[in-house]
């Protein structure tokens, strides 16, 4: 404890120094403390493999339904499922908000074609699975003939203008 604090240390989000508050003796866990942490993880990890299982059930099911015809939305309704739409993002973009997966979803989301159902997404507590609607393209060829025709309008209008007599001169 005679140097409770740390070096400088320079992380990717900032700046920190480190402070030993305090020093404790390791402590030694009774048999029925540990026992019973044991069966508590034990029980949570096959929690979790049951409802990664499920997940995966209804994953192959909503694909199978949208093979079938019916949407996203339809399948995982008719599963018993919430199916959250969202709005339009891109990898710069996330209007998101607050949603805690919205990194989860949005690079599964960058894997998908549209009409594509997503592997199951194990996050937290919660099993996501991921549906792409549709994918705007970006064509710049488009653009430019866009640009062409939008510079000539504005080329026109100026020509027009400039024809009309000076307010000043007329007064």
């Amino acid at each position: 404890k005679e140097k409770p604090y740390s070096e400088h240390l320079t992380l990717k989000n900032g700046a920190y120094i480190l402070m030993l508050a305090d020093i404790k003796a390791p402590e030694q866990k009774t048999f029925d403390a540990a026992k019973a942490q044991l069966e508590n993880e034990l029980l949570d990890a096959k929690a979790d493999e049951a409802a990664r299982k499920k997940a995966a059930e209804m994953q192959v099911k909503i694909a199978e339904a949208q093979k079938a015809g019916k949407s996203f939305y339809q399948a995982a309704e008719a599963l018993g499922l919430k199916a959250e739409p969202l709005p339009m993002f891109s990898a710069k973009v996330s209007p998101m908000g607050k949603n805690v997966y919205a990194e989860e979803i949005m690079q599964a989301a960058g894997k998908l074609a549209p009409g594509k159902v997503s592997e199951v997404i194990n996050a937290d507590k919660d099993a996501l699975i991921v549906n792409v609607d549709r994918r705007i393209t970006f064509d710049a060829e488009a653009l430019d003939t866009d640009k062409t025709k939008i510079a000539e309008e504005i080329e026109n209008d100026s020509d027009d203008s400039a024809s009309l007599p000076d307010r000043k001169s007329t007064r």
